[in-house]
């Protein structure tokens, strides 16, 4: 009996004082899970779970979708810069450029000089989604005007289908419309007159001409230019890359400054944005 005795006396105490050593652990074990993110975990500094990074992610278009830039860069300074931003820029006309203008857009007579001419690089995207590089040459006072406007017209997806200098057509305008090309500076005169065109002074820009053709009338009857895009001249009709009065492109160049060949009288040209302040 006496030995029943102090075994419970010892067993009363050793319970006693495993208390706190159960508390303290709890404590230790339920600390250490709170320093852990729940639903997650945290490795190096990236958090998964509900400590996701909210810092933006971007894709080039594809499919039709686009994001926002790519391939940034950070300069000595802190400056970010991307290949977006670098991609959409008016620089003076690169040598080889000129000399391959020669003859073509650039012809004998031009009296716009080099000087007041500009090379703008844009992006656009094209009917099959795709992202690809434009190249324009205009009149140094619109410059930045058109820059802006293909800049928008790129972020709002506005489907362009080529965007090339004409002198890969040799300057002929009717190549160049036949095959869908947005293009600007190309010296001439306007048909069956001596007034050089606003074209001729790098002054007008043409978008998806193919689509959006001259319509002229004559005293034969409808003449339309490219002749081989007489079935999209029925501008009652609906179809895809029709500019109109609802139509992006017509908004951002008329909110430019620009006119638009549409609202002539009897020569409408669709595809025809010209600046005439």
């Amino acid at each position: 009996k006496i030995m029943s005795k102090i075994t419970k006396i010892l067993l009363g105490v050793m319970a006693v004082s495993l208390v706190p050593l159960g508390m303290l652990g709890a404590m230790l074990y339920f600390g250490s899970k709170a320093d852990t993110p729940a639903g997650g975990t945290l490795d190096s500094g990236n958090a998964t779970g509900v400590y996701e990074s909210t810092a933006p992610t971007y894709q080039n278009v594809s499919n039709g979708t686009f994001d926002g830039p790519t391939d940034s860069t950070e300069d000595d300074a802190g400056n970010i810069s991307n290949k977006y931003d670098s991609d959409f820029y008016v620089s003076d006309i690169p040598d080889s450029i000129w000399k391959n203008m020669q003859g073509k857009s650039y012809t004998e007579g031009c009296h716009v000089e080099k000087n007041d001419l500009r090379y703008v690089h844009v992006l656009y995207v094209d009917f099959a989604g795709r992202t690809c590089d434009g190249e324009l040459i205009v009149n140094k006072l619109i410059a930045d005007d058109v820059l802006d406007i293909f800049r928008q017209l790129y972020e709002a997806e506005y489907p362009i289908e080529k965007i090339a200098l004409i002198d890969e057509y040799d300057g002929d305008d009717e190549l160049s419309m036949s095959d869908n090309n947005t293009s600007a500076f190309n010296f001439r005169t306007i048909a069956g007159t001596d007034t050089v065109s606003k074209h001729g002074m790098g002054l007008a820009v043409d978008v998806n001409p193919f689509y959006n053709p001259q319509v002229k009338e004559t005293g034969n009857g409808i003449k339309v230019s490219p002749e081989d895009a007489i079935s999209y001249a029925d501008r009652d009709v609906d179809f895809l890359y029709k500019i109109d009065h609802d139509d992006l492109c017509y908004k951002l160049f008329t909110e430019h400054g620009f006119d638009w060949g549409g609202d002539w009288e009897t020569n409408k040209d669709y595809q025809h944005f010209e600046y005439s302040r």
